[in-house]
Order: C-alpha cells, then sequence, then structure tokens
C-alpha cells in the first residue's frame, strides 16, 4: 500500500512541478495582464474623481448663491 502511495504522491509532485513551469512560463504574460488591468482601474477611479470633484464645485456653487440670498435677506 505504501508503494501506492509513494506512487501517487510522485504524480501529485509532478503535476505541481508542470503547473509551476506553466506559470513561470508565463509569468511576463500574466504580469502585463495584471498591469492592464490594474490601468483600467486607474482610469475608472479617475473619472470618479473628476465625477465627485465636479459635484462638490456645483454643490458649493449653490451653497454660495444660498448663503448670498440669506445674507440680503437678513439685511433687509
Amino acid at each position: 500500500m505504501s508503494i501506492l502511495k509513494d506512487i501517487f504522491t510522485a504524480i501529485k509532485g509532478g503535476a505541481n512541478e508542470v503547473g509551476e513551469a506553466i506559470v513561470d512560463s508565463q509569468a511576463l504574460r500574466i504580469l502585463e495582464q495584471e498591469i492592464r488591468e490594474a490601468d483600467e482601474g486607474i482610469a475608472k477611479a479617475k473619472v470618479q474623481l473628476r465625477n465627485l470633484k465636479s459635484k462638490e464645485i456645483k454643490l458649493q456653487r449653490q451653497l454660495n448663491s444660498l448663503q448670498d440670498e440669506e445674507a440680503q435677506y437678513t439685511s433687509k
């Protein structure tokens, strides 16, 4: 029984080595894909930041307008 166990362990080890060899041979391709995905994420974050900044500016203008109206009404 231990011979079968050793053979099975050897097969599992060989499969792991093959898997690692494939990953190692494709390491640059994997790294380049991860960089592309990170760049896409950064681009999306920039768009979201731009949208938030524009909303902030719009709300600040509305606040200033309301504060001006308040000052006019209180002065009357």
